[in-house]
């Protein structure tokens, strides 16, 4: 028996724009809002993980690390993720990191309010929680 993919239905909008410079100005000022709300480091608190910090230290690296085209449309879905990672309580697929076996690696489903379906994988280190990445899932 194959278990079947639940979604987490999003309220939040897929974020505004069709250049890139647009949508990152507007991932700027969403993390600068989100920043504002955190005294330290930049984190959110997630329902899933009971209300531990979910920190954003590898996010940006990662991002840069995609092609411009494919670092839009991953941008585009920060306020969707954002959503997610703070109210979801569905259970994650989950797998060890094949480049590190001490790290678990999490897999959250979602979905927006216009049906498009997205992945967030967030990285649980043993010491934090880590946002990885988030993409549209085809």
């Amino acid at each position: 028996m194959r278990d079947e993919i639940q979604y987490w239905k999003v309220k939040s909008l897929l974020l505004s724009g069709s250049s890139y410079e647009e949508v990152k100005k507007e991932v700027d000022q969403f993390f600068l809002i989100l920043k504002g709300k955190t005294k330290r480091k930049m984190s959110i608190r997630s329902r899933y993980f009971r209300k531990r910090k979910v920190f954003f230290d590898y996010f940006w690296d990662h991002i840069f690390q995609k092609p411009k085209k494919q670092r839009l449309v991953r941008l585009k879905l920060v306020s969707c993720a954002i959503e997610l990672i703070k109210n979801t309580t569905l259970v994650p697929s989950q797998k060890i990191n094949p480049n590190k076996s001490s790290e678990i690696l999490y897999r959250f489903y979602g979905l927006t309010t216009k049906k498009n379906v997205f992945v967030l994988q967030i990285k649980d280190t043993g010491k934090s929680l880590q946002f990885l990445s988030v993409f549209p899932w085809k």
